[in-house]
């Protein structure tokens, strides 16, 4: 379903970028992040993107909050990062 007016979760920002990627198995299997429970459909996603510096979770935590909606900040660091981190352009 196409809904561009509907917010974006943490868990679906991180599991399309993983699907983009063709859903690569994470090299541990251990979630990093205690509030990922085993299993659940963004558990592989969210263990990737942690092992692929995609994302280290809410500030320091420890959590990765799969529920919250994602901010602009926040999907735009997840995007930078999983680029790989780009230098900024040059200033004009």
């Amino acid at each position: 379903m196409f809904a561009p007016d509907k917010l974006l979760t943490r868990a679906q920002a991180i599991t399309m970028l993983w699907r983009e990627m063709g859903g690569p198995a994470p090299a541990d299997p251990t979630n990093p992040f205690p509030d990922v429970p085993p299993g659940v459909w963004f558990d592989e996603s969210t263990n990737w993107g942690f092992e692929q510096g995609i994302t280290t979770g809410i500030g320091s935590t420890g959590l990765f909050e799969p529920a919250r909606n994602i901010n602009r900040a926040q999907h735009i660091a997840m995007l930078w990062r999983w680029v790989g981190s780009p230098p900024a352009p040059p200033s004009p």
